[in-house]
């Protein structure tokens, strides 16, 4: 989130200076409608940085909670199972249940719920037998409430997930859109108006940052791109903070930020080579991506822990 926090504000600051010069605009229609343009782009990046500046983990803590929770009564009805197999000397049952048991509090929540609802259906075989060893059809009822309430919350989750990935990737075009502003309307406007207005230039190149010579700008605005995308986990769907992206033609090393996001900007229209790498995680295959004039490409990484659990 930083990098979008410190791009944003570079936008702020030329917003400042633009509106510090209303006489640059005066009797400009098409100039002051490109100014109000790119203070419009920079107030929905606003919002959107807003809605994006709470943790991911509020999002997954309810999820974790219920999970916690979850486990002990799902070992419960895994034990209640076993014991039935036992009794009906179901072998392969018997097998597929104690590894249930073994694995239950390390699997994932979908797995978890995937073990659940094998187990209440296997229950739910010998009515009977369960009610002898007082599993109650209150019991079972409970038990596939509870089922699908877990279900529910991870149903909720993903959801929520989803619309923030989509923010992230609305934030990111929106950004985008301010660069093209800056670079094919703000940037020749400020430059054609630099003798009458010199401090209008003077105060909007400080702040554009540009090191460049500005007759090589127009070139470039052709040929920029970028790349980024969220780094996660395989098994859970967590970000994953600190990983590395490289980027071979560059031999450039990238590192995601808390919420697994990575951004590499300025780049020049070719094909490219990007490596991922996270402690604890299966190095991926390298991918290779072209990336076309004025392209902003997102291209995510989902990685394998090193000993997945099956």
């Amino acid at each position: 989130m930083r990098m979008f926090i410190n791009r944003h504000q570079r936008n702020k600051s030329i917003c400042r200076v633009l509106n510090n010069y209303p006489l640059a605009f005066e009797n400009k229609a098409k100039a002051l409608a490109m100014k109000e343009e790119f203070n419009n782009q920079s107030e929905e990046v606003s919002d959107l940085i807003s809605s994006l500046l709470r943790p991911s983990s509020t999002i997954h803590r309810p999820k974790q909670d219920s999970q916690q929770k979850f486990v002990a009564t799902v070992f419960e009805y895994i034990g209640m199972g076993i014991l039935l197999a036992t009794d009906l000397e179901n072998m392969p049952l018997l097998d597929i249940l104690k590894v249930y048991k073994s694995k239950i509090t390390k699997v994932s929540a979908y797995r978890l719920y995937e073990i659940a609802i094998h187990v209440s259906e296997e229950l739910q075989k010998y009515p009977e037998l369960a009610v002898a060893f007082g599993i109650t059809e209150e019991k079972m009822a409970e038990f596939n409430d509870q089922i699908s309430a877990f279900g529910e919350t991870l149903d909720n989750t993903g959801a929520l997930l989803t619309n923030r990935k989509s923010g992230w990737n609305d934030l990111k075009k929106q950004l985008l859109s301010c660069s093209k502003t800056i670079r094919n309307k703000l940037d020749p406007f400020i430059e054609f108006n630099e003798t009458e207005f010199p401090d209008l230039f003077k105060d909007y190149m400080l702040v554009r940052g540009s090191r460049k010579h500005r007759k090589r700008a127009v070139k470039e605005d052709t040929t920029t791109c970028e790349l980024s995308g969220v780094v996660t986990d395989n098994a859970t769907g967590l970000q994953i903070a600190n990983a590395t992206i490289i980027l071979l033609e560059h031999e450039t090393v990238y590192t995601t930020d808390a919420d697994g996001y990575y951004l590499i900007d300025e780049l020049e229209a070719g094909a490219y080579t990007l490596s991922c790498h996270a402690a604890g995680y299966e190095v991926p295959e390298m991918a290779n991506t072209p990336l076309l004039a004025g392209e902003s490409l997102i291209f995510d990484f989902s990685l394998k822990p090193v000993s997945p659990l099956k």
